[in-house]
Protein backbone atom coordinates (compact mmCIF):
# COMPACT_ATOMS: atom_id res chain seq x y z
CA UNK A 1 0.00 0.00 0.00
CA UNK A 2 3.15 2.34 0.89
CA UNK A 3 4.44 1.53 -2.56
CA UNK A 4 1.67 2.81 -4.65
CA UNK A 5 1.00 5.93 -2.38
CA UNK A 6 4.30 6.70 -3.13
CA UNK A 7 4.20 6.23 -7.09
CA UNK A 8 0.71 8.16 -6.69
CA UNK A 9 2.56 11.06 -5.51
CA UNK A 10 5.45 10.87 -7.91
CA UNK A 11 3.18 10.63 -10.81
CA UNK A 12 0.85 13.70 -9.46
CA UNK A 13 4.03 15.33 -9.00
CA UNK A 14 4.45 15.45 -12.77
CA UNK A 15 1.64 15.77 -14.06
CA UNK A 16 1.51 19.33 -12.73
CA UNK A 17 5.13 20.35 -13.22
CA UNK A 18 4.78 19.51 -16.26
CA UNK A 19 1.71 22.11 -17.02
CA UNK A 20 4.13 24.75 -14.94
CA UNK A 21 6.65 24.54 -17.57
CA UNK A 22 6.49 26.12 -21.00
CA UNK A 23 9.44 24.66 -23.06
CA UNK A 24 9.62 23.56 -26.42
CA UNK A 25 6.92 21.15 -27.26
CA UNK A 26 6.89 17.93 -28.26
CA UNK A 27 5.80 18.60 -31.81
CA UNK A 28 9.23 20.93 -32.35
CA UNK A 29 11.57 17.58 -31.63
CA UNK A 30 12.94 16.29 -35.26
CA UNK A 31 11.83 13.05 -34.54
CA UNK A 32 14.28 10.08 -35.68
CA UNK A 33 14.63 7.76 -38.62
CA UNK A 34 11.73 5.38 -36.50
CA UNK A 35 8.74 6.98 -34.91
CA UNK A 36 7.35 4.06 -32.31
CA UNK A 37 4.13 3.40 -30.55
CA UNK A 38 3.97 0.35 -28.28
CA UNK A 39 5.21 2.31 -25.24
CA UNK A 40 3.38 4.98 -24.70
CA UNK A 41 0.33 4.70 -27.06
CA UNK A 42 0.80 7.30 -28.82
CA UNK A 43 3.35 8.33 -31.63
CA UNK A 44 6.92 9.28 -30.67
CA UNK A 45 10.11 9.13 -32.06
CA UNK A 46 13.10 6.85 -30.61
CA UNK A 47 15.59 9.58 -28.74
CA UNK A 48 11.94 9.83 -26.48
CA UNK A 49 11.71 6.12 -25.23
CA UNK A 50 12.37 6.03 -21.42
CA UNK A 51 11.94 1.85 -20.91
CA UNK A 52 13.58 -0.74 -22.24
CA UNK A 53 12.80 -1.06 -26.32
CA UNK A 54 13.88 -2.75 -29.15
CA UNK A 55 12.45 -2.46 -32.81
CA UNK A 56 13.03 -4.98 -35.71
CA UNK A 57 12.79 -3.45 -39.06
CA UNK A 58 11.22 -4.43 -42.27
CA UNK A 59 14.73 -4.64 -43.50
CA UNK A 60 15.82 -7.13 -40.87
CA UNK A 61 12.87 -9.60 -41.31
CA UNK A 62 13.86 -9.41 -45.11
CA UNK A 63 17.58 -9.75 -44.53
CA UNK A 64 16.90 -12.53 -41.65
CA UNK A 65 14.81 -14.78 -44.52
CA UNK A 66 12.44 -16.27 -42.08
CA UNK A 67 8.90 -16.79 -41.92
CA UNK A 68 6.99 -17.26 -38.68
CA UNK A 69 7.48 -14.81 -35.94
CA UNK A 70 9.22 -17.25 -33.74
CA UNK A 71 12.32 -16.75 -35.93
CA UNK A 72 13.18 -13.49 -35.77
CA UNK A 73 12.11 -13.10 -32.39
CA UNK A 74 14.80 -16.40 -31.39
CA UNK A 75 17.19 -14.17 -32.57
CA UNK A 76 16.87 -11.37 -30.42
CA UNK A 77 18.80 -10.36 -27.38
CA UNK A 78 16.85 -11.01 -23.79
CA UNK A 79 14.20 -13.00 -25.57
CA UNK A 80 14.04 -17.01 -25.70
CA UNK A 81 11.77 -19.25 -27.16
CA UNK A 82 10.21 -22.55 -24.72
CA UNK A 83 8.89 -25.63 -26.96
CA UNK A 84 6.44 -26.72 -24.46
CA UNK A 85 3.39 -26.65 -26.48
CA UNK A 86 4.35 -24.04 -28.87
CA UNK A 87 7.09 -21.60 -29.14
CA UNK A 88 6.44 -19.38 -26.03
CA UNK A 89 8.26 -15.76 -25.75
CA UNK A 90 10.05 -15.75 -22.66
CA UNK A 91 11.29 -12.11 -21.34
CA UNK A 92 13.15 -10.91 -17.93
CA UNK A 93 13.13 -14.52 -17.17
CA UNK A 94 9.22 -14.94 -16.78
CA UNK A 95 7.67 -17.52 -18.40
CA UNK A 96 5.67 -17.10 -21.53
CA UNK A 97 2.39 -16.44 -19.46
CA UNK A 98 3.68 -13.25 -18.84
CA UNK A 99 4.38 -11.92 -21.99
CA UNK A 100 1.25 -10.09 -23.99
CA UNK A 101 1.37 -10.27 -27.51
CA UNK A 102 -0.25 -7.33 -29.79
CA UNK A 103 -1.48 -7.24 -33.50
CA UNK A 104 -1.08 -3.47 -34.50
CA UNK A 105 -1.99 -3.10 -30.50
CA UNK A 106 -4.93 -5.64 -29.87
CA UNK A 107 -4.16 -8.69 -27.88
CA UNK A 108 -3.70 -11.92 -29.34
CA UNK A 109 -5.51 -15.11 -27.65
CA UNK A 110 -5.78 -19.08 -27.72
CA UNK A 111 -3.15 -19.83 -25.38
CA UNK A 112 -2.40 -23.67 -24.77
CA UNK A 113 -1.20 -23.87 -20.86
CA UNK A 114 -0.69 -20.02 -21.12
CA UNK A 115 1.62 -20.16 -24.33
CA UNK A 116 0.57 -18.70 -27.28
CA UNK A 117 2.24 -20.18 -30.10
CA UNK A 118 4.38 -17.55 -32.27
CA UNK A 119 4.63 -20.08 -35.09
CA UNK A 120 0.91 -19.30 -35.65
CA UNK A 121 1.92 -15.83 -36.99
CA UNK A 122 3.81 -15.22 -40.14
CA UNK A 123 5.41 -11.58 -40.97
CA UNK A 124 5.38 -11.35 -44.40
CA UNK A 125 3.10 -8.40 -44.60
CA UNK A 126 4.87 -7.53 -41.39
CA UNK A 127 5.97 -3.66 -40.88
CA UNK A 128 7.59 -3.95 -38.37
CA UNK A 129 8.14 -5.59 -34.51
CA UNK A 130 8.16 -3.00 -31.67
CA UNK A 131 8.98 -4.87 -28.23
CA UNK A 132 8.82 -3.45 -24.82
CA UNK A 133 10.81 -5.14 -21.99
CA UNK A 134 9.18 -4.75 -18.14
CA UNK A 135 5.78 -3.84 -16.37
CA UNK A 136 3.83 -2.61 -19.16
CA UNK A 137 0.31 -2.91 -17.25
CA UNK A 138 0.31 0.76 -16.45
CA UNK A 139 -1.13 0.52 -20.24
CA UNK A 140 -2.12 -2.54 -21.37
CA UNK A 141 -3.10 -4.34 -17.84
CA UNK A 142 -3.14 -8.12 -17.35
CA UNK A 143 -0.11 -10.34 -18.93
CA UNK A 144 2.18 -7.35 -19.73
CA UNK A 145 4.27 -8.42 -16.46
CA UNK A 146 7.36 -9.53 -18.43
CA UNK A 147 7.12 -6.74 -21.24
CA UNK A 148 4.69 -6.04 -24.39
CA UNK A 149 5.51 -7.74 -28.23
CA UNK A 150 3.43 -5.32 -30.95
CA UNK A 151 3.48 -6.31 -34.38
CA UNK A 152 2.87 -3.72 -37.25
CA UNK A 153 1.63 -4.68 -40.45
CA UNK A 154 2.42 -2.93 -43.60
CA UNK A 155 1.17 0.85 -44.41
CA UNK A 156 -1.47 0.67 -46.91
CA UNK A 157 -1.03 4.18 -48.54
CA UNK A 158 0.79 3.24 -51.92
CA UNK A 159 -0.44 0.80 -54.74
CA UNK A 160 2.18 -2.22 -54.28
CA UNK A 161 1.59 -5.84 -55.31
CA UNK A 162 3.86 -8.61 -54.55
CA UNK A 163 4.05 -12.37 -54.81
CA UNK A 164 6.92 -14.97 -53.15
CA UNK A 165 7.34 -18.43 -53.28
CA UNK A 166 9.80 -20.29 -51.12
CA UNK A 167 10.43 -24.02 -51.10
CA UNK A 168 13.23 -26.21 -48.42
CA UNK A 169 14.00 -29.44 -48.03
CA UNK A 170 16.41 -31.52 -45.59
CA UNK A 171 16.45 -33.63 -42.50
CA UNK A 172 17.37 -32.83 -39.40
CA UNK A 173 19.14 -35.74 -38.27
CA UNK A 174 20.39 -37.43 -41.86
CA UNK A 175 21.79 -33.61 -43.31
CA UNK A 176 21.71 -33.79 -47.31
CA UNK A 177 18.60 -35.76 -48.84
CA UNK A 178 16.79 -35.65 -51.92
CA UNK A 179 12.67 -34.00 -51.60
CA UNK A 180 11.44 -37.55 -53.42
CA UNK A 181 12.87 -39.50 -50.43
CA UNK A 182 10.77 -40.83 -47.91
CA UNK A 183 12.90 -39.23 -45.13
CA UNK A 184 13.11 -35.58 -46.25
CA UNK A 185 11.19 -32.91 -44.71
CA UNK A 186 9.58 -30.50 -46.61
CA UNK A 187 9.00 -26.51 -46.16
CA UNK A 188 6.59 -24.20 -48.41
CA UNK A 189 5.76 -20.97 -48.05
CA UNK A 190 3.71 -18.94 -50.60
CA UNK A 191 2.81 -15.43 -49.90
CA UNK A 192 0.26 -12.31 -51.90
CA UNK A 193 0.18 -9.06 -50.86
CA UNK A 194 -2.08 -6.24 -53.29
CA UNK A 195 -2.56 -2.74 -52.36
CA UNK A 196 -4.32 0.09 -53.83
CA UNK A 197 -5.85 3.70 -52.93
CA UNK A 198 -8.22 5.17 -54.72
CA UNK A 199 -9.31 9.00 -53.62
CA UNK A 200 -9.56 8.96 -50.07
CA UNK A 201 -10.13 5.45 -49.64
CA UNK A 202 -6.67 2.56 -48.86
CA UNK A 203 -7.16 -1.25 -49.28
CA UNK A 204 -4.91 -4.19 -49.03
CA UNK A 205 -5.12 -7.35 -48.89
CA UNK A 206 -2.45 -10.45 -48.01
CA UNK A 207 -2.69 -13.73 -47.71
CA UNK A 208 -0.04 -16.80 -46.81
CA UNK A 209 -0.19 -20.10 -47.09
CA UNK A 210 2.41 -22.22 -45.50
CA UNK A 211 3.58 -26.12 -45.32
CA UNK A 212 5.96 -27.84 -43.34
CA UNK A 213 7.08 -31.37 -42.27
CA UNK A 214 7.50 -30.17 -38.75
CA UNK A 215 8.06 -32.60 -35.65
CA UNK A 216 5.92 -33.17 -32.61
CA UNK A 217 6.34 -30.46 -30.28
CA UNK A 218 4.15 -31.84 -27.11
CA UNK A 219 6.23 -32.52 -24.00
CA UNK A 220 7.20 -35.83 -23.30
CA UNK A 221 7.72 -37.13 -27.07
CA UNK A 222 10.18 -39.85 -28.03
CA UNK A 223 10.45 -40.02 -31.56
CA UNK A 224 10.92 -37.35 -34.12
CA UNK A 225 8.89 -38.33 -37.50
CA UNK A 226 7.30 -36.04 -40.20
CA UNK A 227 4.09 -34.52 -39.14
CA UNK A 228 2.57 -32.04 -41.57
CA UNK A 229 1.66 -28.66 -40.74
CA UNK A 230 -0.52 -26.47 -42.47
CA UNK A 231 -1.22 -22.91 -41.99
CA UNK A 232 -3.36 -20.46 -43.63
CA UNK A 233 -3.91 -16.87 -42.92
CA UNK A 234 -5.04 -13.21 -44.57
CA UNK A 235 -5.30 -9.68 -43.63
CA UNK A 236 -7.64 -7.21 -45.17
CA UNK A 237 -7.23 -3.87 -44.27
CA UNK A 238 -9.27 -0.23 -44.95
CA UNK A 239 -8.17 3.34 -44.36
CA UNK A 240 -10.86 6.04 -45.64
CA UNK A 241 -10.45 9.70 -45.20
CA UNK A 242 -13.88 11.04 -44.44
CA UNK A 243 -12.20 14.86 -44.39
CA UNK A 244 -9.00 16.36 -42.52
CA UNK A 245 -10.26 15.89 -39.10
CA UNK A 246 -12.01 12.44 -39.23
CA UNK A 247 -10.94 9.12 -40.26
CA UNK A 248 -11.86 5.45 -40.37
CA UNK A 249 -9.90 2.43 -40.39
CA UNK A 250 -10.33 -1.31 -40.04
CA UNK A 251 -8.55 -4.82 -39.77
CA UNK A 252 -10.13 -7.74 -40.67
CA UNK A 253 -7.50 -11.48 -40.17
CA UNK A 254 -8.23 -14.75 -39.67
CA UNK A 255 -5.93 -17.63 -39.45
CA UNK A 256 -6.02 -21.15 -40.07
CA UNK A 257 -3.62 -23.90 -38.44
CA UNK A 258 -4.11 -27.92 -39.37
CA UNK A 259 -1.53 -30.04 -37.61
CA UNK A 260 -0.94 -33.90 -38.31
CA UNK A 261 -0.17 -35.40 -34.97
CA UNK A 262 1.38 -39.13 -34.91
CA UNK A 263 3.60 -39.25 -31.83
CA UNK A 264 4.93 -41.36 -29.03
CA UNK A 265 4.80 -40.21 -25.75
CA UNK A 266 6.51 -41.96 -22.08
CA UNK A 267 5.74 -42.09 -18.85
CA UNK A 268 6.42 -43.56 -15.85
CA UNK A 269 8.33 -46.01 -18.04
CA UNK A 270 4.99 -46.67 -20.41
CA UNK A 271 5.42 -45.60 -24.23
CA UNK A 272 1.89 -44.91 -25.70
CA UNK A 273 1.41 -44.69 -29.35
CA UNK A 274 -1.29 -41.81 -30.39
CA UNK A 275 -2.34 -40.65 -33.91
CA UNK A 276 -4.83 -37.90 -34.72
CA UNK A 277 -4.85 -33.68 -35.43
CA UNK A 278 -5.14 -30.50 -33.93
CA UNK A 279 -6.92 -27.41 -35.83
CA UNK A 280 -6.90 -24.04 -34.72
CA UNK A 281 -8.81 -21.06 -36.30
CA UNK A 282 -8.67 -17.65 -35.02
CA UNK A 283 -10.06 -14.59 -36.25
CA UNK A 284 -9.48 -10.66 -35.57
CA UNK A 285 -12.14 -7.77 -36.45
CA UNK A 286 -10.75 -4.60 -35.39
CA UNK A 287 -12.63 -1.20 -36.33
CA UNK A 288 -11.86 2.55 -35.25
CA UNK A 289 -12.25 5.89 -35.57
CA UNK A 290 -10.01 9.35 -34.95
CA UNK A 291 -11.51 12.72 -35.01
CA UNK A 292 -9.36 15.38 -34.14
CA UNK A 293 -11.34 17.63 -31.94
CA UNK A 294 -8.67 20.78 -32.07
CA UNK A 295 -5.44 21.19 -32.97
CA UNK A 296 -4.28 19.81 -30.08
CA UNK A 297 -7.08 17.55 -29.01
CA UNK A 298 -7.16 13.91 -31.05
CA UNK A 299 -9.74 11.27 -29.98
CA UNK A 300 -9.48 7.45 -31.28
CA UNK A 301 -12.50 5.19 -30.47
CA UNK A 302 -11.90 1.47 -31.05
CA UNK A 303 -13.61 -1.89 -31.14
CA UNK A 304 -12.26 -4.72 -31.11
CA UNK A 305 -13.44 -8.50 -31.36
CA UNK A 306 -11.14 -11.53 -31.87
CA UNK A 307 -12.30 -15.35 -31.60
CA UNK A 308 -10.25 -18.47 -30.87
CA UNK A 309 -11.90 -22.26 -31.74
CA UNK A 310 -9.19 -24.99 -31.36
CA UNK A 311 -9.59 -28.86 -30.82
CA UNK A 312 -7.56 -31.84 -30.67
CA UNK A 313 -8.78 -35.57 -31.90
CA UNK A 314 -6.36 -38.02 -30.58
CA UNK A 315 -6.69 -41.69 -30.90
CA UNK A 316 -4.47 -44.39 -28.98
CA UNK A 317 -3.05 -46.92 -31.29
CA UNK A 318 -2.85 -50.04 -28.10
CA UNK A 319 -6.62 -49.44 -27.07
CA UNK A 320 -9.20 -50.07 -29.52
CA UNK A 321 -11.96 -47.78 -30.32
CA UNK A 322 -10.29 -45.38 -27.28
CA UNK A 323 -10.22 -41.80 -28.11
CA UNK A 324 -9.49 -38.47 -26.50
CA UNK A 325 -11.35 -34.87 -27.88
CA UNK A 326 -10.00 -31.60 -26.56
CA UNK A 327 -11.95 -28.43 -27.17
CA UNK A 328 -10.87 -25.01 -26.18
CA UNK A 329 -12.83 -21.93 -27.54
CA UNK A 330 -12.20 -18.26 -26.44
CA UNK A 331 -14.37 -14.81 -27.31
CA UNK A 332 -12.56 -11.69 -26.35
CA UNK A 333 -15.08 -8.25 -27.07
CA UNK A 334 -13.27 -4.71 -25.89
CA UNK A 335 -14.23 -1.01 -26.82
CA UNK A 336 -11.69 1.75 -25.58
CA UNK A 337 -11.57 5.26 -26.02
CA UNK A 338 -8.33 7.28 -26.06
CA UNK A 339 -8.16 11.30 -25.71
CA UNK A 340 -4.55 12.98 -26.32
CA UNK A 341 -3.64 16.30 -25.83
CA UNK A 342 -0.64 18.24 -26.59
CA UNK A 343 -0.19 21.95 -24.14
CA UNK A 344 3.01 23.22 -24.74
CA UNK A 345 5.50 20.41 -23.78
CA UNK A 346 3.42 17.87 -22.02
CA UNK A 347 1.41 15.14 -23.84
CA UNK A 348 -1.49 13.69 -21.63
CA UNK A 349 -3.30 10.65 -22.52
CA UNK A 350 -6.23 9.64 -21.09
CA UNK A 351 -8.18 6.49 -21.98
CA UNK A 352 -10.76 3.32 -20.71
CA UNK A 353 -12.25 0.70 -22.39
CA UNK A 354 -14.48 -2.36 -21.18
CA UNK A 355 -14.07 -5.49 -22.05
CA UNK A 356 -15.59 -9.23 -21.93
CA UNK A 357 -13.49 -12.09 -22.11
CA UNK A 358 -15.29 -15.62 -22.41
CA UNK A 359 -13.89 -19.12 -22.63
CA UNK A 360 -15.32 -22.90 -22.58
CA UNK A 361 -13.70 -26.20 -22.88
CA UNK A 362 -13.80 -29.94 -22.51
CA UNK A 363 -10.92 -29.23 -19.85
CA UNK A 364 -12.96 -27.21 -17.58
CA UNK A 365 -16.25 -28.92 -15.79
CA UNK A 366 -18.15 -29.35 -19.73
CA UNK A 367 -17.96 -27.94 -22.78
CA UNK A 368 -21.44 -25.62 -22.69
CA UNK A 369 -20.34 -23.75 -19.49
CA UNK A 370 -18.94 -20.42 -20.16
CA UNK A 371 -16.48 -18.86 -18.12
CA UNK A 372 -16.71 -15.19 -18.39
CA UNK A 373 -14.88 -12.36 -16.77
CA UNK A 374 -15.49 -8.65 -17.05
CA UNK A 375 -12.94 -5.93 -16.83
CA UNK A 376 -13.56 -2.42 -16.41
CA UNK A 377 -10.40 0.10 -17.34
CA UNK A 378 -9.14 3.67 -17.09
CA UNK A 379 -5.62 4.90 -17.48
CA UNK A 380 -3.51 8.16 -17.11
CA UNK A 381 -0.33 9.03 -19.05
CA UNK A 382 1.84 12.42 -19.14
CA UNK A 383 5.07 12.62 -21.48
CA UNK A 384 6.98 15.57 -20.40
CA UNK A 385 9.85 17.11 -22.24
CA UNK A 386 12.44 19.32 -20.15
CA UNK A 387 15.16 21.05 -22.29
CA UNK A 388 15.26 18.50 -25.11
CA UNK A 389 17.23 16.95 -22.69
CA UNK A 390 14.93 15.38 -20.11
CA UNK A 391 12.10 13.19 -21.10
CA UNK A 392 9.86 12.02 -18.42
CA UNK A 393 6.96 9.51 -18.51
CA UNK A 394 4.34 8.89 -15.77
CA UNK A 395 0.76 6.99 -15.62
CA UNK A 396 -1.29 4.64 -13.78
CA UNK A 397 -4.09 2.50 -14.75
CA UNK A 398 -7.15 0.74 -12.76
CA UNK A 399 -8.66 -2.39 -13.25
CA UNK A 400 -11.63 -3.90 -11.71
CA UNK A 401 -12.27 -7.94 -12.89
CA UNK A 402 -15.51 -9.43 -11.85
CA UNK A 403 -13.22 -11.79 -11.31
CA UNK A 404 -10.56 -10.84 -8.52
CA UNK A 405 -10.04 -7.99 -6.54
CA UNK A 406 -9.28 -4.25 -8.53
CA UNK A 407 -5.71 -3.55 -9.40
CA UNK A 408 -3.44 0.13 -9.77
CA UNK A 409 -0.47 -0.21 -12.03
CA UNK A 410 1.29 3.11 -11.42
CA UNK A 411 4.82 3.46 -13.73
CA UNK A 412 7.25 6.08 -13.54
CA UNK A 413 10.10 6.42 -16.25
CA UNK A 414 13.05 8.77 -17.23
CA UNK A 415 15.56 9.74 -19.98
CA UNK A 416 18.18 11.77 -20.62
CA UNK A 417 19.97 12.60 -23.62
CA UNK A 418 23.44 13.54 -22.51
CA UNK A 419 24.25 14.34 -25.86
CA UNK A 420 23.71 13.00 -29.07
CA UNK A 421 25.82 9.93 -28.35
CA UNK A 422 24.84 8.55 -24.85
CA UNK A 423 21.78 8.61 -23.22
CA UNK A 424 20.47 6.97 -19.91
CA UNK A 425 17.45 5.45 -18.74
CA UNK A 426 15.41 4.43 -15.64
CA UNK A 427 12.65 3.21 -14.76
CA UNK A 428 10.23 1.97 -12.17
CA UNK A 429 6.58 0.24 -12.54
CA UNK A 430 3.54 -2.29 -11.03
CA UNK A 431 2.87 -4.88 -13.18
CA UNK A 432 -0.17 -7.24 -12.49
CA UNK A 433 -1.77 -10.58 -13.83
CA UNK A 434 -5.01 -12.13 -12.80
CA UNK A 435 -5.60 -15.80 -12.67
CA UNK A 436 -6.34 -17.14 -16.23
CA UNK A 437 -9.28 -19.31 -16.79
CA UNK A 438 -6.98 -22.52 -17.03
CA UNK A 439 -5.75 -21.91 -13.16
CA UNK A 440 -9.31 -21.47 -12.37
CA UNK A 441 -11.52 -24.26 -13.54
CA UNK A 442 -9.26 -26.63 -15.26
CA UNK A 443 -10.25 -30.29 -14.73
CA UNK A 444 -7.76 -32.31 -17.37
CA UNK A 445 -6.71 -36.08 -17.28
CA UNK A 446 -4.04 -36.79 -20.28
CA UNK A 447 -4.38 -40.26 -20.31
CA UNK A 448 -1.87 -40.11 -23.48
CA UNK A 449 0.86 -39.59 -20.79
CA UNK A 450 0.60 -41.75 -17.90
CA UNK A 451 -3.17 -40.49 -16.70
CA UNK A 452 -1.79 -37.55 -14.31
CA UNK A 453 -4.46 -34.63 -13.47
CA UNK A 454 -4.12 -30.99 -12.98
CA UNK A 455 -7.22 -29.28 -11.77
CA UNK A 456 -7.69 -25.55 -11.35
CA UNK A 457 -8.01 -23.42 -7.68
CA UNK A 458 -12.03 -23.12 -7.78
CA UNK A 459 -12.00 -26.59 -6.95
CA UNK A 460 -9.08 -28.97 -6.45
CA UNK A 461 -9.81 -29.49 -3.01
CA UNK A 462 -13.25 -30.55 -3.75
CA UNK A 463 -12.33 -32.99 -6.64
CA UNK A 464 -9.53 -34.33 -4.08
CA UNK A 465 -11.62 -34.73 -0.92
CA UNK A 466 -13.83 -37.06 -3.20
CA UNK A 467 -10.86 -39.08 -5.07
CA UNK A 468 -9.94 -39.50 -1.61
CA UNK A 469 -13.71 -41.03 -0.33
CA UNK A 470 -13.43 -43.39 -2.90
CA UNK A 471 -10.22 -44.56 -2.22
CA UNK A 472 -8.32 -43.39 -5.57
CA UNK A 473 -5.57 -41.02 -3.38
CA UNK A 474 -2.56 -42.40 -1.90
CA UNK A 475 -0.73 -39.34 -0.86
CA UNK A 476 -1.83 -36.24 0.35
CA UNK A 477 1.44 -33.80 -0.33
CA UNK A 478 1.92 -30.40 1.75
CA UNK A 479 1.05 -28.14 -0.74
CA UNK A 480 -2.28 -29.09 -1.05
CA UNK A 481 -2.44 -27.34 2.79
CA UNK A 482 -2.08 -24.24 0.46
CA UNK A 483 -4.65 -24.65 -1.68
CA UNK A 484 -6.95 -21.63 -1.83
CA UNK A 485 -8.42 -18.54 -3.44
CA UNK A 486 -5.97 -17.58 -5.94
CA UNK A 487 -5.30 -13.79 -6.33
CA UNK A 488 -3.93 -11.84 -8.80
CA UNK A 489 0.01 -11.64 -8.96
CA UNK A 490 2.03 -8.33 -8.92
CA UNK A 491 6.08 -7.14 -9.89
CA UNK A 492 7.89 -4.35 -9.30
CA UNK A 493 10.59 -3.84 -12.06
CA UNK A 494 13.23 -1.54 -11.99
CA UNK A 495 15.25 -0.92 -15.04
CA UNK A 496 18.55 0.93 -15.71
CA UNK A 497 20.27 1.42 -19.01
CA UNK A 498 22.34 3.37 -21.30
CA UNK A 499 22.32 3.54 -25.01
CA UNK A 500 25.42 4.64 -27.11
CA UNK A 501 26.28 5.13 -30.37
CA UNK A 502 29.30 3.95 -30.78
CA UNK A 503 29.67 5.20 -35.23
CA UNK A 504 27.47 6.03 -37.46
CA UNK A 505 26.19 2.32 -38.03
CA UNK A 506 26.84 0.77 -34.89
CA UNK A 507 25.35 1.62 -31.42
CA UNK A 508 25.50 -0.51 -28.10
CA UNK A 509 22.72 -1.04 -25.38
CA UNK A 510 23.01 -2.04 -21.89
CA UNK A 511 20.48 -2.66 -19.74
CA UNK A 512 19.87 -3.59 -15.68
CA UNK A 513 16.64 -5.13 -14.24
CA UNK A 514 14.86 -6.78 -11.08
CA UNK A 515 11.27 -8.07 -10.95
CA UNK A 516 10.36 -8.17 -7.61
CA UNK A 517 7.19 -10.82 -7.89
CA UNK A 518 4.83 -11.26 -4.92
CA UNK A 519 1.78 -13.98 -5.28
CA UNK A 520 3.61 -15.91 -8.13
CA UNK A 521 1.00 -18.39 -9.21
CA UNK A 522 2.84 -21.77 -9.45
CA UNK A 523 1.46 -25.43 -10.67
CA UNK A 524 2.33 -27.28 -7.87
CA UNK A 525 1.86 -31.75 -6.91
CA UNK A 526 -0.61 -31.73 -4.36
CA UNK A 527 -1.85 -35.23 -4.50
CA UNK A 528 -0.66 -38.81 -6.14
CA UNK A 529 -3.38 -41.49 -7.03
CA UNK A 530 -3.14 -44.81 -6.26
CA UNK A 531 -2.00 -45.78 -9.60
CA UNK A 532 1.29 -43.40 -9.25
CA UNK A 533 -0.27 -40.91 -11.37
CA UNK A 534 0.01 -37.06 -10.43
CA UNK A 535 -2.12 -34.69 -9.35
CA UNK A 536 -1.02 -30.89 -9.52
CA UNK A 537 -2.98 -27.66 -9.20
CA UNK A 538 -2.21 -24.03 -8.59
CA UNK A 539 -1.07 -21.80 -5.72
CA UNK A 540 0.46 -18.83 -5.07
CA UNK A 541 3.64 -18.68 -3.62
CA UNK A 542 6.32 -16.27 -2.10
CA UNK A 543 8.29 -13.70 -3.32
CA UNK A 544 10.57 -14.25 -6.53
CA UNK A 545 13.16 -11.97 -7.32
CA UNK A 546 14.83 -11.51 -10.68
CA UNK A 547 18.05 -9.75 -11.77
CA UNK A 548 19.68 -9.15 -15.40
CA UNK A 549 21.84 -7.81 -16.63
CA UNK A 550 22.05 -7.73 -20.88
CA UNK A 551 24.13 -6.07 -23.63
CA UNK A 552 23.51 -5.73 -26.68
CA UNK A 553 25.72 -4.66 -29.35
CA UNK A 554 23.98 -3.82 -32.93
CA UNK A 555 25.16 -2.23 -36.36
CA UNK A 556 23.79 -2.07 -39.74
Amino acid sequence: MKATVFYFILFSFFVVSGYAQQQASFDTIKPLEEVVVTSTKTANSLSNIAVPFAIISKSTITQAGTLRLKDILQEQAGIFITNGFGAGIQMQGLNPDYTLILLNGEPLVGRTAGVLDANRINISNIKKIEIVKGPSSSLYGSEAMAGVINIITNDINKKETSFGVRYGFGNPDKGWVFPTQSSAFKNIDLNFSISRKFKNTSIQFSSNAYYIDGVSFRPYTTKRIPQPIWRLSQLLQLHHQFNDKLTFQCTFRNGYDYIKQDFEVTNNGSISKTTGREANLDYNFNPSIGYQIRQHIKNTTKLYATIYDGSQKLYFNDAKDSSYIDIFKQHFYRIENQTDFQLGNNRLSVGGGYSIDEAKSTRYDYVENTKRNRILYGYLQTEWLYKKKWIVIAGVRYDYNSLFAAALSPKLAVRYNASKKIAFTASIGRGFKAPDFRQLYLNFTNNAAGGYSVFGAIDAINIINQMQVLGQISEIKADFSKLTALTPEFSTGINMGANMQLHKNISTTINVFRNDINGLIDARHVATKTNGAQIYSYINIKKRIHKVVSYLLTGN
